[in-house]
């Protein structure tokens, strides 16, 4: 009886122990994630899909990827290659994307820039790679539309206190330091700079205003998708 009890004492444990070992690795099998798949197809080429994690690498080495635009139940709007920089203008420094903030969808115009707005929209090219770099660059205004933003200081610098942080993720912005590219004029940004930005004109009136959303078209058609 002592032995049967003793056996049964370790079955016990290791039984535990076994379930210590694998539970983990269980979970992370159970894993799921969200990811936009290529179908190959014309009229549904990419659809919003969830996956293990497990099998997550081999989605990626075919051309899946993480949805762009997070926060908006939509997948055509997740899932476009374009990306949207900013949604809620100057309401907080992040990229401010919600239902109540994205005017965009899938198959809508997009207007370049230059415009002829009064925002003093510029952009902080702040890795000096000439392209937007997500969690990094970061956009301003340093003009005072519709008085959003009665402090701001003309000047071709960012004023911190001052000025009105429009995007700057990874809060890189310092005092003083100078623009890289005016985009409602066009004021030392390249061609090619210049094409990549681009907003959704949502009212119509031919010029960007604060709030509208400021899209990367990163495919250069002047088309959210």
């Amino acid at each position: 009886m002592k032995k049967l009890t003793t056996l049964a004492a370790i079955t016990l444990v290791a039984a535990v122990i076994g379930m210590g070992l694998t539970g983990p690795a269980m979970a992370a099998q159970q894993d799921k994630v969200e990811l936009c798949h290529v179908t190959g197809s014309q009229t549904n080429p990419i659809v919003l899909i969830e996956v293990s994690g497990n099998s997550l690498d081999a989605h990626l080495a075919h051309g899946d990827f993480s949805p762009t635009n997070n926060g908006i139940d939509d997948e055509s709007i997740q899932c476009a290659q374009d990306f949207i920089i900013d949604a809620d203008g100057i309401a907080t420094p992040l990229r401010g994307i919600s239902p109540a903030t994205v005017t965009v969808f899938a198959g809508a115009n997009l207007t370049s820039f230059p415009s002829a707005s009064s925002e003093g929209l510029d952009w902080f090219d702040n890795d000096a790679d000439g392209a937007w770099t997500i969690g990094v660059d970061a956009i301003h205004i340093e003009r005072n539309p519709n008085g959003a933003c009665p402090t701001a200081i003309p000047n071709a610098s960012h004023e911190v206190g001052f000025d009105c942080v429009l995007v700057d993720v990874g809060n890189n912005l310092v005092n003083g330091q100078p623009v890289d590219c005016d985009l409602e004029n066009g004021f030392a940004c390249s061609a090619a700079e210049l094409a990549a930005f681009k907003y959704h004109d949502a009212n119509g009136n031919g010029h960007y205003d604060l709030g509208e959303d400021l899209v990367l078209d990163t495919n250069n058609d002047g088309i959210f998708n």
